[in-house]
């Protein structure tokens, strides 16, 4: 009996395909978290900013389906509106990429 061990590029490719499923499919848990204040909003902003990218901008089933997923763990209280600036001015006076959690009348930056 042989005792091969995977090749360093069979485990990259195993990474690299396993990284590329998760990704989208950890955004929603990821924006979920943040509604219910369990991680920092900048960090699904740096970390998913092509998702929120994709929300506001990409093609309308793939805007659908990121809205649709990004949304669907969010207490009934609350929305989730992502934004992508394009040289625009945030409400917050800042410049570029944000996702907003409306709280009734108030909106966590």
């Amino acid at each position: 009996m042989s005792d091969r061990q995977p090749s360093a590029i069979v485990v990259a490719t195993i990474v690299l395909v396993a990284a590329v499923l998760l990704y989208p499919v950890s955004f929603g848990p990821a924006v979920w978290l943040t509604a219910r204040g369990h991680v920092q909003k900048s960090t699904v902003e740096s970390v998913y900013w092509p998702m929120i990218w994709a929300a506001g901008h990409g093609p309308s089933p793939l805007r659908r389906a990121a809205l649709w997923w990004g949304s669907i763990g969010v207490p009934a209280a609350e929305e989730v509106v992502f934004v992508y600036g394009h040289g625009k001015e945030n409400p917050d006076g800042s410049m570029g990429l944000k996702c907003l959690i409306f709280r009734g009348d108030a909106v966590a930056f």
